[in-house]
């Protein structure tokens, strides 16, 4: 018997409460994400057919596959941080990088050397159609995604910057003018306490 959503909620938050929460951060960016038809404007024309407007080409230069790369530093540019859920452990503002494991087959497209050659398999270097020409290295393109998957998810969390008060932010911007006010008022107290009319009177005080 399934369990109601509650009780599956409550489940699954028991095992491992990040996982849970990363669930509904990824949740959140997706209802978020959707807005993308509205924001490229105007739409490349020779990617639209009418009303039909064909992103999966839009976004594959090299021809129709999932693209990964060997290079983390590279994966970070095309995974920017998006607004996920405001209350998140992880924080509201997240990036995720998916750590893939491939087969290597002829339908994993990428730059190698042929067996027992230097030269490059041509074969597996381009897809057909391709506009951008031979894949880059560095690159695969994975145009069976049986031949994929995810082992692992590196998330990154950017957190907010922290508010500070209006008077600590002015005491920052003006703390030499305070330092030198309070040496100021240090040597004046000295002066003061030094002065033969303040020994006259602190000795009749005394009295």
């Amino acid at each position: 018997m399934q369990p109601s959503g509650w009780a599956a909620a409550r489940e699954a938050t028991g095992r491992d409460m990040l996982a849970a929460d990363l669930r509904c951060s990824l949740f959140a960016s997706a209802l978020q994400s959707y807005k993308r038809d509205s924001v490229l404007r105007p739409f490349p024309a020779s990617y639209a057919r009418g009303d039909c407007k064909d992103f999966e080409a839009l976004t594959s230069l090299f021809g129709e596959g999932t693209y990964l790369t060997s290079d983390l530093s590279l994966a970070l540019i095309y995974s920017p941080h998006g607004h996920g859920w405001q209350h998140s452990l992880l924080g509201p503002i997240l990036s995720c990088v998916a750590v893939c494991e491939v087969i290597d087959h002829p339908d994993v497209k990428c730059q190698t050397k042929k067996k027992d050659s230097k030269e490059i398999d041509r074969r597996r270097a381009r897809i057909k159609h391709s506009e951008g020409g031979d894949i880059p290295p560095k690159y695969f393109v994975v145009t069976n995604n049986q031949l994929l998957r995810v082992k692992y998810l590196l998330v990154y969390s950017q957190k907010p910057p922290k508010r500070t008060s209006s008077q600590l932010s002015w005491f920052s911007s003006h703390w030499f003018t305070v330092m030198i006010s309070l040496y100021l008022l240090l040597l004046l107290i000295v002066s003061v306490i030094n002065s033969s009319a303040f020994q006259h009177f602190w000795n009749r005080a005394k009295r």
